[in-house]
Order: C-alpha cells, then sequence, then structure tokens
C-alpha cells in the first residue's frame, strides 16, 4: 500500500461495487435525512479505465495457477476502495446537498448547509474514516489466507462492519455512515504485462465519480484546444502555465481523447451537458520564470450531469456560473491528488453541423491558503 524506495509492483484495475449509507439527524426540518451513494467501478463502466481506475491494487504479479485467497489482490482492492470512497465523500455530500435541498428557501438554506458542515469534517477528518473502515475492521489487518474448503477472507463483507459515527460542527448533532453493500468482482488485466505501479496512492488524483451518461446523449471529442492555469503570485510573477489538450490533432489514443457527451430534448426544450473530460496532451511546466514544477499529467471532469439552457433559435446550450462542478486531478512528481471546483464564467455550447463548438470557460478554486486559482480552456471546436 505504501510507497517504498527502489520496489515497485503491478497496476491492476479492480472491480465491484459499494453502497454508503449516512443517516443525519439534527436540529432542522425533516431530521433524521438519509442519503445512499452507490457506485459501480471496474472495467467497462463509464469514467473508469485502466490508466485513470477509480480503484486499483499495487501488488505482486497476479498467478492465476494458484487460488485467489492466496494473493493479496482482494484485501488491496478494499483497501483502496476505502482509501477512494472517503476522499470522494466530500464532493459527493456537497452534490448531495445542491440535487436535494436546491431551492433559495429557508428549509433548503439550512439543510444545504448542515449538509456542508458534514462534509467539512470529513475532509478534515480523512484518517478517522480510513481508521474506521480499513484498521478497526480488519481489512488493513488481517492477512489473506484459505480454509479447509479452499475460501478466503471475504474483505468486502469485513468492510460492511464499519461504522463512523461523528458529531459535524452545526445543526447536525450526530452522522452515522456505514457500508452497506461491498463487492470485489476481479483485476483487469490478467493477461498481458501490467504496468508498473510505486503505491496505492498511484489513483490519488482520481475522484469517485458515478457518470451515467443518458442513452440519448451524442459524444464529441476535442478537435484541437489549450488550458492555462493561473495562480497567485510568488514573488514578483504570477504562477502560470499552458498545456495543449489531448485531441485529434494531437493524435490521442482511445481512452485519453477529450471528449464530452451533449443531450437536446428538442421536444421539451431541455438540455444537459452528460459528462465533459479534457486531458493534457503533454507534461507542462506551471510556475514563474525562476521557479517551476514538472506536471506530469492533468485531467478536468464534469462532475455530474449538469442542466442547461437550450435556445432553439440559436442552436446553443447555456450552463451559468456556478451550476458545473468539475473534478480536476494533476500528477507532478509522483504526488497525485484532485479538488473539486465550479465554473466562474457561463459556458456556451454552439450545435454547428459537424459537431459543437464550446465558448471560453473559467473554472475557479480557492485554496486552503485562501489563494484563488483559475483554469481557463480556450474555445475549442468538437467533432
Amino acid at each position: 500500500m505504501e510507497n517504498t524506495p527502489n520496489r515497485f509492483g503491478y497496476k491492476y484495475q479492480c472491480g465491484g461495487n459499494i453502497t454508503i449509507e449516512a443517516v443525519i439527524e439534527g436540529d432542522f426540518p425533516d431530521s433524521p435525512a438519509t442519503n445512499s451513494l452507490e457506485l459501480v467501478f471496474g472495467p467497462g463502466v463509464e469514467g473508469d479505465s485502466y490508466e485513470t481506475p477509480h480503484v486499483m491494487a499495487c501488488c505482486p504479479e497476479y498467478d492465476t495457477t494458484i487460488p485467489n485467497c492466496e494473493q493479496e489482490h482482494e484485501q488491496y482492492c478494499i483497501a483502496d476502495l476505502v482509501e477512494q470512497g472517503c476522499k470522494s465523500m466530500e464532493p459527493n455530500l456537497r452534490d448531495f446537498a445542491d440535487e436535494a435541498f436546491s431551492s433559495a428557501s429557508f428549509e433548503d438554506t439550512i439543510k444545504r448547509g448542515a449538509i456542508n458542515k458534514i462534509a467539512d469534517h470529513v475532509r478534515d477528518h480523512q484518517v478517522d474514516c480510513l481508521n474506521t473502515f480499513v484498521t478497526d475492521t480488519g481489512v488493513g489487518t488481517i492477512p489473506p489466507g484459505c480454509d479447509m474448503d479452499g475460501n478466503g477472507i471475504r474483505y468486502g463483507e469485513l468492510l460492511q462492519t464499519g461504522v463512523w459515527s461523528f458529531d459535524p460542527d452545526g445543526l447536525v448533532t450526530n452522522v452515522r455512515i456505514t457500508v452497506s453493500e461491498a463487492n470485489w468482482t476481479g483485476l483487469f488485466p490478467l493477461d498481458g504485462t501490467p504496468d508498473q505501479c510505486n503505491s496505492a496512492d498511484d489513483n490519488d488524483g482520481v475522484l469517485f465519480l458515478e457518470l451515467d451518461p443518458e442513452p440519448g446523449s451524442t459524444i464529441v471529442f476535442l478537435v484541437m484546444g489549450s488550458a492555462s492555469v493561473h495562480g497567485p503570485p510568488l514573488g514578483d510573477e504570477k504562477i502560470e502555465g499552458i498545456a495543449m489538450l489531448s485531441s485529434e490533432v494531437s493524435g490521442c489514443q482511445p481512452g485519453s481523447c477529450s471528449s464530452m457527451r451533449v443531450l437536446i430534448d428538442d421536444l421539451t426544450g431541455m438540455g444537459s451537458l452528460e459528462s465533459f473530460e479534457a486531458h493534457s496532451a503533454a507534461p507542462v511546466e506551471v510556475g514563474t520564470s525562476d521557479d517551476a514544477l514538472a506536471v506530469d499529467d492533468f485531467q478536468v471532469r464534469l462532475w455530474d450531469s449538469t442542466p442547461a439552457v437550450f435556445d432553439p433559435q440559436t442552436d446553443t446550450l447555456t450552463i451559468p456560473p456556478g451550476a458545473a462542478r468539475y473534478a480536476i486531478s494533476a500528477d507532478a512528481e509522483g504526488i497525485h491528488r484532485a479538488i473539486t471546483a465550479t465554473n466562474e464564467t457561463t459556458l456556451v455550447l454552439t450545435r454547428e453541423l459537424d459537431g459543437w463548438t464550446s465558448s471560453e470557460l473559467t473554472i475557479g478554486y480557492d485554496d486552503e491558503l485562501g489563494s484563488h486559482w483559475t483554469l481557463v480552456l480556450a474555445p475549442a471546436q468538437w467533432h
């Protein structure tokens, strides 16, 4: 699980599913409130890939000639599932707050604030989450083993014994988070030679997104595009960087091409951006003329399907500022991290005869020091 100098393992994408239940009690209307998060992960799941897996194991090469119960892969998949789940719980809670209590009413404002206080607590107590579901359940401490019938440790069932209870700040008096179901269904690839990895942290730049585009949506791929990052001052200069995005012009390979899915219902006049993925085409330096950091890779992904205003006169979809949430991840010098951020400017998508065009889009983020960062995606064509 941990990075060990001069040692490496093999990267396996894990398959399975998990259902997380949260019961929220407090001094607000309709308490207690409940939220259920159901996630499927593994090969074939939209938004999950071997290159950027939602859940992965970094282990010795899997031996297909000996029983699975004698090997560590299932255990490490479930342990990484916990880490990914704990890390992704905060933005999922904020998404739940925005969707479930979206009106401007006094009651919804109270509930939204209560859920966001829980998200703050989860963000600041990641070690408690890991201890509850990895250490206390035995997922991380009980080694693999086979019984007389050849059955192994069911690490998914061990995970279901965990209960994380806490009292966050604000109107909420108690939160109880449990795993009602967790299943491991296998590894990928089991043929050929997997990529090398250094630890289970190699996918820390991936957040647990549940992408489920509507069947009628249209997928288009980026023809050519670029992105620039603008950060706070460092010395006498501001932190900046510019990169080309993975596109048809850059010769992107399947699975790494920037793309988006758009849905328009001409009968109802409604539309939505179902998915959006922008990948960097090559490493880029971010910083100043005196001090720069090499960013090996970054990605921008739409967090969830986002409603848009459709204008049939201009064939445009419009998403106003603050309406879309994005997961931005980056790999730099062996460190993998991810954040969530929102659009600061209006995004306008225009339908053309051979695809779509997108307007300039600015995504903003305030870090823990209060510094403001923006990622600007240039206007682009999508076919």
